[in-house]
Formats: C-alpha cells, structure tokens, sequence
C-alpha cells in the first residue's frame, strides 16, 4: 500500500515521497490501485476532485500559490505550499466536536444511515456522506477527502460506539464527580424513605393507643359494661344513666331513594317537598350543578347549571319564599330562586365559603362562614357588599353556622369549627366570638347540631393525634386531624350542650359513637313536644344513621346503611311530617319522621 509521508522538506524536496509497500493479493483490488506515481501537479488536482467543499476550492484558486493538503500526525491536516509546510485549521479533532462528521459539519448517530463508520485509512465520516462520496466519483472507488487513500464502497466499516465523548479531562472529572454525588444521593433517598415508613408504623401505633379510652366508654354505652368512678373524674366525663326514656314516640320509614352521581351536599325544602343535591358531571362541561328532586314526582329531576367559577358546593341553606343560599369555594355566597332556577343576587367574597344561614329572627340577614375563620354578616337590602365583617378565634374553617332565636333584640349565631362551638353577637361592634365554656381541649370539632329552637346543641369531635417528641419532626403535629387506619372510623366525642338563658350555654354530658377520621360530618336534632329530642348523625362503622336519645345518648333506631360513607344529612320540617335526607356519593335516601 502507498502512504504519503507529511514531513518531506521545503523548497529542497517539494515533491511529494511516495513509498511503496508490499501487501497481500487481493482478487478484489488491481495492483494500480495501490500505485500513486504521480507528480505533486496531479496530487493537486486529484485533491480537488476529492474535496467536497467547493466553495472553499474557489477561495484556494484564486490565490496564487498552489496549496495541497494531507493528513498530517494525530489527523490534523498539513497545508504544502511552495513556500513551505504549515498547520491549517481544516480539521482538528482538538477544536472541533468528536460526534460531528467532517464532510457535512453534522452530528453522527449509533444507528441510521447517517451512523458512524470509517474508511481503511482509518478517518471516521458519517456512512451516507461517504456513499454519496463514492456515487460524485462516478466509480466503485474513492479517495478519502482527508489523506487521499483510494477505498472502496465495501470498505466501509461500521462502528459500534457511543456518539457522546468528552473531550477535555476536566468536563470527565466533572462527570465522574456528577455520578458519585447521584449515587450518594440516592442512597439518602433510600435511607430517608426507611426511616418514614418506620416513623409512620410508629405514629399508626400511637394513633390506636389514643383511641383506647374512647373505646372503653363507648362499649360502655353499648353494653352497659361496668366502669369505677374513677374512671369518669379522669377523663372529665359526666357519668350517667344510659337507659332510654319510655315514651319514645319517633316512627321513622324510607320514602325513597334515588341513585346519583357525585353528590357532594344535601339541602331539603320541607314547605316544597323539594329535595336539592349538588354534584359535579362531566356532561356539563366539568361545571357543578344542582339537582332538582320533587317528592311529589320522584322520577323528574331537573339538572340545574349553576353559574362559571361558581366552584363546588360547601353548604345549602334553605329560606323562606322559595329562596336557598349556596355557599361555595369559588368564593362566592349565592341567592338561588326554587322557582326559576336562577341565581338571582351573588356575593363575591375574598376566600371560599364554606357555610351559610340566615337570620332565624329576621329575614333580611344572611351570614356567611368564610375558610379564614371569619364571619361576614350580609343585607339582602344592599346587594353590593357586607354589612360586617368580624374577625374568629383562629384561622380554622367556620363549617357550621346557626342563628340563634332568641326573644331580645339582639342578632347572635352559634359557629363551629375545629376548635369548637363558639357564640357570636353579630349585632355588636368590635365583639370578640367566645368558645362556650367546657369545650376547651375536647379534640377536633367536626359538626355542630342544633335543634329547631336552639335550646340544644350537640357537638361532635374526633380525637387528636398525639405525636411524641421523638416522632413529631417526622409526622404531623398534635392538632392535625390523623389519617384512616381502617374504613371504620374512630371513636369519637358528642357533647350535649345546653342555653341557660338567652347568651349564655353549658356543657351537659357525653356521648361516643364513630365517627370520621377525614371528613367535616353534618348531623341533626329532632325536636318533638310529646318526647325527648332525638341525636342523629352518620356512624362510619355501619354507613348507616344512627339515632339516640338526649340526653342520655342511648341508642334507640339504626336506618338503612348506604354502600359508601354517608356524606351529608338533613332534616326539616314544616307543617307536616318532617324529611331526614342522607347522601353518599352514589345514593340519596329520603326518610318521613312522625311521632306515633
């Protein structure tokens, strides 16, 4: 094979030193290929013809030197002139990218046709720049645009390796320095993950331990199980007899039920006998709506749209003269007609509300329990803004709000939140709400029951979480409500409260029941003339409507659970029979209550 040696000397030796070395025969290749007698003058213009670059070619032709390059040591190129022999910036591996071919100045790839490949003389093109290279020189043969070695196209040789390198040492360093902290961090991603789940096995254990004497009291009131005294003084509970009264006189039976989609919220027109369900469908558009149960005509139910960026439905509130409130988290307290479907006056509010009520003394009032813990105070008479806005305890939620009826003329509501049952006098200036006395430190309030004439209140609560010292950076804090264990809820607290006069309540009695673990439960009193009132709220163990007696909490009815957990409950009443309404997310149920 013939090579051209770069290093000939200047003027002495312009010609170019052609050896002459002694191969193998080949059937394939003639012995002319391997024979370059040929003067420098030819060695210029068989240059030209293998050069892609044209546009370059041109430059060089106009100059009046002749110029010839060849591959030179390490790859780079020598440019030969008659005045000598110099480095030219043509191609060098050191300044130019290693993934880009030389011919078309464009990345190789590992597969494809443009994937990389070199020829015998050992420089690296991309394939399809050197196919198109042999078809330009008319023959099955070609010389490489860098050295001139003649190759042909079957000499083309693939090459399996990556297309990235790293050229200089300190972008190496840089990588390796990359990959290790990659592998330590991963490692503490590991060891982190560990200790959570050891810290949450933790917290659950301790979560069932907090459970235990809550427990113990409810199968009491269950099973008249046997407790010393000792017991009450220690956890400040009232003993008491659990035995039911005898002149119970409730009949309650299933006037109907109804399969629904998504229900959220339950609000009843006992006047009306018309039954209101908010929900979410994607047939409208993502948009939340309501819908429209007749009693009277079960089967006809009209979906209602309600206005854009009104956001999901946090509480209904039905008012005299076919009119309902809506309070909702697209903070917005809406006037809904029952007759026309319409909203026909909206309140824009700074947070989401997530309760509402009207004034039991006077109609004109309206109040609003904002996310922030406020309560904003609304004329019907002014439609553009509050009337006041009064500041609460704490930032938590106001989930419940209920107008107290009274015989002054004072406007006071009772609200609840995750503190706790508190009283407010929203006809004052500057008044501060206050907790009712006794229901400090009881646990996490999740619903607020009042009977028709607010002479009782019942308020639930579900125990908080205590977390240790040793746990308490990795899980939540003491007054976070705690995570599901199992679909049965916990042990929870309702405490009976009952008015002293026309501003001021007091803390009964207990009584325990199951409650939820996640959500904000309503519950309901049933007030009756011939009997005591009657407690009803959603029991997590069954999915069902438990019902007990007040005072004593004992237990005197179940009804028919749902499949899934009951999300809200209602009753109401007007000159008739009254309605207890229960939903869960796929089922309303509907109930008539008489006395006997």
């Amino acid at each position: 094979m013939a090579t051209i040696d770069p290093f000939y000397n200047s003027e002495e030796d312009s010609d170019y030193q052609i050896e002459e070395e002694e191969e193998d025969d080949d059937d394939d290749f003639d012995e002319e290929d391997y024979e370059l007698d040929i003067n420098p003058s030819e060695l210029v213009s068989h240059t030209r013809e293998n050069l892609v670059f044209e546009a370059l070619m041109e430059e060089e032709n106009a100059d009046e030197e002749d110029v010839v390059e060849v591959c030179g040591p390490g790859g780079g190129a020598i440019r030969g002139s008659s005045g000598g022999v110099e480095m030219a910036d043509v191609f060098d591996p050191a300044s130019s990218s290693s993934a880009v071919c030389p011919v078309c100045y464009e990345p190789w790839t590992s597969e494809g046709p443009h994937r990389v490949c070199c020829i015998l003389c050992g420089h690296v093109y991309g394939r399809s720049c050197l196919e198109k290279w042999v078809e330009r020189c008319g023959s099955y043969k070609a010389k490489c645009p860098q050295c001139s070695r003649q190759f042909r196209k079957k000499d083309i040789i693939n090459l399996f390796a990556p297309v990235i390198g790293v050229q200089h040492q300190n972008l190496y360093k840089e990588l390796c320095a990359l990959r290790e902290k990659n592998e330590l961090l991963i490692s503490e991603k590991a060891q982190l993950m560990e200790e959570l789940k050891n810290e949450k096995k933790k917290a659950c254990l301790q979560h069932a331990k907090s459970g235990s004497a809550q427990k113990r009291l409810f199968d009491y009131f269950s099973h008249q199980c046997d407790l010393p005294a000792q017991f009450f003084s220690e956890h400040n509970i009232l003993p008491h007899n659990p035995g039911g009264s005898d002149n119970f006189q409730f009949s309650f039976a299933l006037k109907n039920e109804w399969i629904v989609d998504g229900a959220r919220v339950l609000g009843i027109d006992a006047a009306s006998e018309i039954v209101f369900v908010s929900g979410k469908k994607t047939s409208f558009g993502g948009e939340h709506l309501l819908s429209k149960i007749s009693v009277l005509a079960p089967s006809e139910i009209d979906k209602i749209q309600l206005p854009p960026n009104t956001g999901a439905v946090r509480d209904l509130c039905i008012l005299p003269s076919s009119l309902a409130l809506i309070a909702s988290l697209g903070k917005k307290l809406s006037l809904f007609s029952t007759r026309s479907n319409q909203v026909v006056l909206k309140y824009d509010l700074p947070v989401p509300v997530w309760s509402c009520s009207h004034d039991a003394n006077d109609p004109n009032y309206i109040y609003a329990g904002l996310q922030n813990g406020m309560v904003f105070v609304f004329d019907l008479r002014q439609t553009e803004r509050c009337v006041a806005s009064l500041e609460g305890l704490s930032g938590h939620p106001i989930h419940t709000i209920h107008s107290i009826v009274h015989n002054d003329n004072t406007r006071k509501v009772v609200t609840a939140s995750a503190l706790g049952p508190c009283i407010w006098n929203v006809g004052g200036i500057g008044e501060c709400p206050s907790l009712i006395p006794g229901m400090e430190n009881q646990g996490i309030c999740i619903s607020l029951a009042c009977s028709s004439s607010t002479d009782e209140l019942v308020a639930s609560y579900r125990p908080k979480v205590e977390v240790s010292n040793d746990t308490a950076s990795c899980s939540q804090t003491s007054s976070s409500p705690s995570q599901p264990i199992s679909g049965c809820g916990k042990v929870g607290t309702h405490v009976l409260i009952k008015r002293l006069n026309s501003t001021q309540y007091f803390r009964h009695r207990n009584g325990f029941g199951y409650v939820s673990e996640l959500r904000m439960q309503k519950s309901a009193i049933i007030s009756s003339e011939c009997s005591n009132p009657l407690f009803v709220y959603a029991d997590e163990s069954t999915r069902g409507v438990c019902l007990s007696e007040l005072p004593s909490f004992q237990v005197v009815n179940r009804l028919m659970p749902h499949p899934t957990h009951i999300l809200d409950l209602r009753y109401a009443k007007a000159s008739g029979p009254g309605f207890l309404g229960t939903i869960s997310e796929d089922k309303l149920q509907l109930f008539t209550c008489s006395n006997v």
